[in-house]
């Protein structure tokens, strides 16, 4: 709580009147795209010269089991999708020498004359190529910012342009039959005139599969996985302000080596921002931890037919703020709780922060009271509000605001039981779901946010109550649904040894009441190239583990994995 009157009654006043005076500002640059297809780029990945070398009637070692293809030909695909698989082996089974019908793939120490495999090798795939670190208009004229793309199609983004190709045979069976590519994406914008001296972030929720970032003819960045957000610091990027001064953003995305062995399509397919902060002090991506529980468990009120469950409650809140300014900074942070829009309590939480000049962060923790919580559940999907403002003192012990973000929350108990199962606020559920992809009919992997209620609505209708997000981070509108209609969530990584990528995963999805585990991987997908079970491998998933408990100590859920060579007595999962 604040200790000093005056600025308890600043507070009052700024909180008040914070949408006159608050720093942040975040645009949406989804609208009014250019595109183009790079035609000079192959269509397939996995043609009959991709594993030159023949490997029937041999049997190799140390590969992993594919349960999922059921033929030679969808073996060959799952391999060819994945650039770190140099052998695939297919066994045809009904009595042939080599067992039961089985797909084998991934890298091998030895082969033995063995009757009846079909296989095929590659020899090891060279690193892709750097990204450029600068604009090169005479060989990729379109990264420039006078570039003619008047004859360029428009679009919106999200955008799939993979689901937009013709079928053909030729193409990978698993991944739909369509062919990859490449894409140019421009786009003009224009930034207002007080956004001038601010810092200013670039914002990719999602891009398919890699892709190489120029702003006003600056190389500014690359990122190299398809299922999470980046973001860019472009404060430096010679930008213009103005209503009349228009900025040009170009995207290059290159999807045509999938990291899957399922359609996931190609091309900015998640929404793009802008963000205006506050140099001075701004709340880090990602920085707001709403981490809550029960004070005592005996005493939860059981929900019924026509109530939620209740019991009082803790609010672990927790922010990181940041200073771009390299200044001194002192200021304060206040929470404030909401429950259908509503304070929950008249007692004023805050906390003094202080970010010298030679640091950047500062984190700010408090522990905050819910009387009576209506706890979040399957019927009932209670959900919460913290707002963390942030002021800093700019002129004789002034606090100004500068900066506020809403955060959704719920509060809830979850626990597992080796014998009974799941329990919900005390209550046994039994977890009935599926795994889904985030590939829609006809749309590809570019669906409206507003599909995602959808989804989750039909998976109810069967009689489902769960969702494994197969097999990557989702985006976060299908969260925001599943937190708003009641369906538990299984996030997960995509692939073991990522640890980057799981730590935007568990950073971004924390605070989402729904998701009651972590997920390090998914079959093959938890190989690191060394066996599923070797050394490296499990170090790998140890390191992912640490990251989940690290970054949501509090949050209740047990670490898991889709891989059941990893269940044994000293596990690494939970």
């Amino acid at each position: 709580k604040m200790g000093s009157k005056n600025r308890f009654l600043q507070l009052l006043l700024l909180v008040v009147t914070f949408s006159e005076s608050l720093g942040r500002t975040v645009y949406n640059l989804d609208l009014n795209w250019k595109f183009q297809l790079d035609n000079t780029t192959t269509a397939f990945n996995c043609s009959e010269d991709t594993f030159p070398n023949n490997l029937d009637d041999q049997q190799c070692f140390g590969l992993t089991n594919i349960p999922y293809a059921d033929s030679s030909e969808s073996c060959r695909e799952s391999c060819c999708g994945d650039n770190s698989c140099l052998i695939w082996q297919w066994c045809e089974g009904g009595g042939s020498d080599c067992g039961d019908a089985a797909c084998w793939t991934g890298v091998s120490t030895s082969c033995t004359v063995s009757n009846g495999w079909q296989g095929e090798g590659r020899d090891t795939q060279p690193p892709s190529p750097a990204p450029p670190t600068e604009c090169n208009i005479t060989e990729t004229p379109e990264c420039g910012i006078d570039f003619d793309d008047s004859n360029w199609r428009q679009l919106n983004v999200p955008h799939d342009f993979v689901v937009e190709g013709t079928f053909n045979e030729d193409a990978d069976m698993s991944h739909g039959y369509l062919p990859y590519g490449k894409a140019y994406y421009r786009k003009s914008f224009s930034i207002p005139q007080d956004a001038q001296d601010n810092t200013i972030f670039l914002d990719f929720d999602g891009v398919m599969v890699t892709s190489v970032v120029y702003l006003n003819g600056k190389y500014i960045g690359s990122h190299d996985f398809g299922y999470t957000p980046f973001r860019f610091d472009v404060t430096s990027a010679d930008l213009v302000f103005g209503d009349d001064a228009l900025n040009v953003l170009v995207v290059y995305v290159d999807a045509t080596n999938p990291d899957s062995w399922w359609y996931d399509g190609g091309g900015i397919y998640r929404h793009v921002w802008l963000e205006v902060a506050n140099p001075n002090a701004h709340i880090a991506k990602y920085g707001v931890y709403a981490s809550s529980n029960v004070v005592n468990e005996n005493e939860i009120i059981p929900q019924t037919d026509t109530s939620s469950a209740s019991a009082d409650a803790m609010l672990f809140a927790s922010v990181e703020v940041e200073n771009t300014a390299n200044t001194d900074v002192n200021g304060v942070v206040y929470f404030k709780v909401f429950f259908n829009e509503q304070t929950v309590n008249s007692e004023e939480y805050s906390e003094e922060f202080s970010i010298l000049s030679s640091d950047t962060k500062s984190t700010v923790s408090l522990n905050i009271s819910i009387p009576t919580a209506q706890l979040w559940s399957i019927e009932y999907p209670n959900l919460y509000v913290l707002q963390t403002n942030v002021m800093i003192d700019q002129d004789q012990d002034e606090l100004t605001l500068v900066d506020s973000v809403n955060t959704t929350f719920g509060v809830r108990v979850i626990k597992f039981d080796n014998d009974t199962g799941f329990y919900l606020n005390g209550m046994n559920v039994k977890i009935n779901g599926c795994a889904n992809h985030q590939d829609f009919a006809g749309l590809g992997v570019a669906l409206p946010d507003t599909l995602q209620d959808f989804r989750v609505k039909k998976m109810q209708e069967l009689g489902g109550n769960a969702w494994r997000t197969a097999h990557n981070a989702p985006t976060e509108a299908l969260l925001d649904s599943t937190d708003r209609l009641g369906m538990l969530v299984w996030d997960e990584n995509h692939r073991n040894g990522q640890n980057s990528q799981a730590e935007v995963l568990v950073l971004r999805d924390r605070n989402h009441p729904s998701i009651i585990i972590w997920s390090i991987c998914n079959e093959v997908l938890c190989d690191t190239g060394n066996g599923i079970s070797s050394p490296a491998s499990l170090l790998s998933a140890q390191e992912i583990k640490d990251i989940y408990e690290f970054y949501d100590p509090t949050g209740q859920r047990p670490v898991s994995a889709n891989q059941n060579e990893w269940v044994t007595q000293n596990s690494v999962l939970d």
